[in-house]
């Protein structure tokens, strides 16, 4: 009878690993093959282009949306509902190739835009902060239509006295490749994930904390999305300009151009060093430079960056929270020397530290 009983008990030992063990922990979720899309995503969210927005309708020309000012007071944003004011006279646009890298973000799509488009599931959702909603999109990068202030005084003059003609953000690029857009079905936790392969199968998928259902494609290059640019102005300086804020909710990043004879080249510099700063960081952070060494933002170089596809893929994140424009006199003319306040919550630090960890 002893016997019998130690018998008993080690066939109801559950092995982990085991198939009995995976059923285990799969019982009581949900079946992702019977999933249908929602607004949005809490785990994705946190990965969100929080100013870059899907388009209401793919074309290949959007340059007559370039410049456009978004009202104040939208609950909701796509380029459609963007105004032309005079003051968008000071601003044009530039051309520049995308190089063909893959990208997956997540981005935000009005109910409108995700109606035109026809994703299933998310017109009519309510997201966070208005009717938007977030979708992931897998692209590869063909180029982007860039706006840039042609003339940044008669820019501010005219903001300046005509305050009704430029809110605080305008559209300040369009995006275009090739690609697949997701929309979400919940949390990949929330899901017994074996019935897909543990990720992967058919037009499911597991990424950035969510499981995403394919809703459709586009084959041939289109701008497919914008993103915002904030107006910004020379009073716009503070004292974050010598030290960036500290915050519980994540980390800021001041990045500063040198004094140049464009504006527009200036505001490219400026973030061109707040994304060395956080490169910097997070080499420190994960002990990727040499421990006798502290890599400084100056000795890193954007092909370094560019080269390391797991940073390049998750800089996205980096979010412009102001602009400072500061002009100085010299001997051959005016020169522009641009500080940008930039943010990363504190999901994005962990995605960013992530992507950089050794491997």
């Amino acid at each position: 009878m002893r016997t019998s009983i130690l018998t008993l008990c080690a066939a109801l030992v559950v092995v982990p690993g085991t198939v009995e063990a995976k059923k285990k922990r799969n019982r009581g979720k949900k079946d992702p093959l019977a999933a249908t899309c929602v607004g949005n995503v809490d785990n994705a969210l946190a990965t969100n282009s929080s100013n870059v927005y899907l388009r209401s309708a793919f074309d290949t020309d959007p340059s007559s949306y370039l410049g456009r000012f978004v009202p104040d007071n939208a609950a909701s944003i796509d380029e459609s509902m963007a105004r032309r004011t005079r003051c968008s006279a000071f601003i044009t646009t530039r051309e520049v190739d995308g190089g063909g890298v893959t990208y997956d973000h997540v981005y935000q799509a009005s109910s409108q835009a995700a109606m035109n488009i026809g994703i299933p599931g998310i017109a009519g959702a309510s997201g966070a902060g208005g009717s938007d909603a977030t979708v992931r999109v897998s692209y590869t990068l063909t180029k982007k239509l860039i706006a840039e202030v042609s003339d940044p005084a008669g820019f501010e003059d005219c903001c300046r006295e005509n305050s009704d003609s430029c809110d605080k953000l305008f559209i300040g690029e369009f995006i275009a490749g090739t690609g697949a857009i997701h929309c979400g079905v919940g949390k990949a936790a929330d899901f017994d994930l074996s019935s897909i392969g543990g990720g992967v199968a058919g037009d499911m998928s597991v990424k950035h904390g969510a499981l995403w259902r394919s809703a459709t494609t586009f084959t041939q290059p289109v701008y497919f999305a914008f993103r915002t640019t904030a107006a910004g102005t020379r009073d716009a300086c503070g004292d974050w300009i010598n030290q960036a804020p500290t915050s519980a909710d994540g980390l800021y990043f001041v990045g500063v151009s040198d004094p140049v004879d464009s504006e527009s080249t200036a505001r490219d510099d400026a973030m061109k060093s707040a994304r060395k700063q956080v490169y910097a960081w997070a080499l420190q952070q994960t002990s990727q430079s040499d421990s006798t060494t502290t890599r400084s933002a100056n000795s890193v170089t954007i092909e370094e960056m560019e080269r390391n596809t797991a940073f390049s893929g998750t800089i996205g994140q980096l979010k412009d929270r102001n602009w400072c424009v500061r002009e100085e006199a010299t001997g051959v003319g005016v020169r522009y020397k641009t500080y940008v306040l930039t943010f990363l919550n504190n999901d994005q630090v962990d995605m960013v530290k992530g992507a950089m960890a050794p491997r």
